[in-house]
């Protein structure tokens, strides 16, 4: 059976914030594209570098407030506005957008701004 957006939203939060790379990725189809403001990631290698710079720029990340702070699904298509902070750092008003194929996620956007602390 098939998972839910949310279902595959709450596994990615719990996965990023475990810093669980494996279930990260898992997440993602092997052809998925995600778009940041430094760069195009096309395929799970890719995607996975990114995934582990942002744990390394923000180790043991945790949501501030709720850790979807604005949600909005419609189908296949998910837009999420959330903050983090970490020892080294915090994000506010990030922004994702996310669209699935199957119960994966296939394209996603993220912007957001690490401020060192």
């Amino acid at each position: 059976m098939a998972r839910t957006m949310m279902e595959i939203l709450e596994h990615h939060n719990t996965a990023v914030l475990g810093n669980d790379y494996e279930g990260m990725i898992a997440d993602y189809t092997d052809d998925a594209v995600l778009i940041t403001v430094s760069g195009t990631y096309v395929g799970k290698e890719a995607i996975g570098g990114a995934l582990q710079q942002l744990m390394r720029d923000m180790p043991n990340m945790q949501p501030e407030g709720s850790s979807t702070s604005l949600l909005k699904i419609e189908r296949d298509t998910l837009l999420l506005r959330w903050s983090a902070q970490s020892g080294k750092g915090t994000i506010t008003d990030a922004v994702d957008t996310i669209v699935l194929r199957g119960d994966k996620i296939w394209r996603q956007t993220t912007s957001f701004e690490i401020v060192p602390k």
